[in-house]
């Protein structure tokens, strides 16, 4: 498949009590570009506490993301799944029978207490690679997308508790090493200037926004524009590629 640049939407921080509040009436994920790889969603999982937040993400590609760290300073490291990795990891979720699993568990509460949301996207995964195989028992085969809040301590069905093992899993592969931010210390954006994102696309700074108080950025390699305010930059760039 051709590797195109990605695009992925932010998810902001919530509270353990929002998370778990929010988990099945909200949008299930800001839908991703299907048509490319690197930026389709096969499965999100995010954990809240009062201390801490983390985020992992499997794509299509078989990059695996995270983002960890304390409400509002997390960290990005990415890791990666050799295709024959990502085809088992696959197989295996699509073996779970989560049927029969509740979709908001309730357990042990506290300031402390991690809430989390998984959203498993099973027809991306049929989309990008192939359906599962035929089963001749009852067949739990979603076409959309399936959604589960938890607590970090919570009593979880034995599908459930296997996925959830799977994704931790999942979080080993990741190099924490990569994807820290390496603008320059003090880095301050100038017209011209091309930086790369977390997620890899890269940009040009174009011009400030009429507020003055951020930046209209162009996408280098496909035509997106965002704005993105001053003090938002450090944190979603990771690389200045090139200045005037």
């Amino acid at each position: 498949m051709t590797r195109r640049p990605w695009l992925i939407a932010q998810v902001s921080a919530l509270t353990a009590a929002a998370l778990l509040s929010s988990a099945l009436s909200g949008p299930l994920l800001a839908q991703p570009a299907e048509d490319d790889e690197r930026s389709a969603v096969l499965l999100r999982r995010e954990c809240v506490s009062s201390l801490e937040r983390q985020e992992v993400t499997l794509f299509a590609n078989g990059t695996v993301r995270l983002w960890d760290g304390p409400p509002g300073e997390e960290t990005m490291a990415l890791g990666e799944l050799a295709p024959d990795e990502l085809e088992t990891y696959v197989q295996r979720l699509w073996e779970e029978d989560l049927s029969e699993t509740e979709r908001l568990s309730r357990g042990p509460e506290g300031e402390w207490v991690e809430g989390c949301r998984l959203v498993l996207r099973y027809g991306a995964m049929a989309r990008w690679l192939g359906p599962p195989p035929r089963r001749e028992d009852r067949d739990w085969r979603p076409q959309g997308d399936e959604a589960f809040a938890y607590r970090r301590f919570d009593s979880l069905s034995l599908p459930l508790s296997r996925i959830v093992a799977l994704v931790d899993g999942m979080i080993g592969r990741v190099d924490r090493a990569a994807g820290r931010h390496t603008l320059p210390p003090g880095y301050r954006p100038r017209e011209g200037d091309v930086l790369r994102r977390g997620d890899d696309v890269v940009f040009r700074v174009e011009r400030r926004t009429a507020d003055k108080h951020g930046w209209e950025m162009q996408g280098v390699e496909q035509p997106l524009v965002i704005y993105v305010p001053e003090d938002e930059i450090p944190r979603l760039f990771v690389e200045l590629v090139e200045r005037r």
